[in-house]
């Protein structure tokens, strides 16, 4: 894969998850205002690394090279978020409310859930 190829990927991959997280806002909200930022980068393997921030609180999430291109497929599609990545996002989308949260409350983060 050039690196023009991975740089279009990793954006039409960040879509795909921005979509999934639009479906949890849907259903769930969010306990913040706003919307996450979301970071993509891939490595020479095609792992995708997905990072979800708000302020200056963070959380990752990993896709394969495979779960990656069926999220874009569905993506480029128009029909909605990709059921297989939803999980991920949702969790990373719970654990990042979670930090949120807890920083708001001045409760300091536990390192298992950096």
């Amino acid at each position: 894969m050039t690196r023009s190829s991975r740089s279009s990927l990793r954006l039409y991959v960040a879509g795909a998850v921005a979509e999934a997280a639009v479906e949890d806002l849907r259903v769930n909200l969010f306990n913040y205002s706003g919307f996450p930022q979301i970071h993509v980068s891939c490595d020479l393997d095609g792992v995708f690394d997905v990072t979800l921030s708000w302020e200056t609180h963070q959380t990752q999430f990993q896709l394969t090279d495979t779960e990656a291109k069926v999220a874009v497929k569905t993506f480029k599609s128009g029909t909605g978020y990709e059921r297989a990545i939803f999980d991920k996002v949702q969790k990373a989308l719970a654990a990042l409310e979670a930090k949120v949260s807890a920083g708001r409350r001045g409760v300091p983060i536990p390192v298992s859930a950096l």
